[in-house]
């Protein structure tokens, strides 16, 4: 169930980075990951 989720999401962000700059992809992914890096440093 999880992995068929995975597998869903991963071919949304495909599609839409496929219309999308870049460097917008890039700056949102790096967003993302700073606010993994907080919620696992207060957790």
């Amino acid at each position: 169930m999880h992995l068929v989720c995975h597998k869903t999401s991963l071919k949304f962000v495909y599609i839409w980075s496929l219309q999308m700059p870049f460097s917008t992809l890039m700056l949102i992914l790096i967003v993302l990951f700073d606010k993994n890096q907080t919620y696992k440093n207060i957790f």
